[in-house]
């Protein structure tokens, strides 16, 4: 009785981790496409487009510029269990991260956290922002 009991949890616990990890793949194949910042008059990241190739998940983030936007570095999408982690640009005068959570099937929000650098002190903040596809 104890191994059949045994069998039954040991299956169960074998399907639910197949579907668990075909959620979070399904999730993050989700973020695959352009995202557009929600608030037009942003002065920060403007959209965000994640690209799938061969190799990996590419990040491409614009953000606001004069006179038209301009491109961050491409960095590649890291993944924990399948999860997006936090995306990182590393500039001269700023650090910033990305942590993207998809919220719906067209809502993605990104808490972005910046620390700026100058002569006199390193300023941090932090704001999260919805985009949508």
């Amino acid at each position: 009785m104890r191994s059949v009991i045994h069998f039954f949890v040991f299956t169960f616990l074998i399907f639910s981790s197949s579907a668990y990890s075909d959620s979070l793949r399904s999730e993050y194949q989700a973020l695959i496409g352009e995202w557009a910042n929600s608030d037009n008059d942003s002065q920060g990241i403007t959209r965000v487009i994640f690209e799938s190739t061969e190799d990996a998940t590419l990040v491409r983030t614009f953000g606001k510029c004069q006179p038209v936007e301009c491109e961050l570095d491409v960095v590649p999408l890291e993944t924990i269990n399948g999860m997006p982690s936090v995306i990182d640009y590393e500039e001269p005068l700023f650090i910033m991260s990305l942590q993207p959570v998809l919220l719906a099937e067209t809502v993605l929000q990104i808490k972005i956290t910046k620390q700026l650098f100058d002569n006199k002190a390193t300023i941090k903040e932090q704001v999260i922002t919805l985009f949508k596809q």
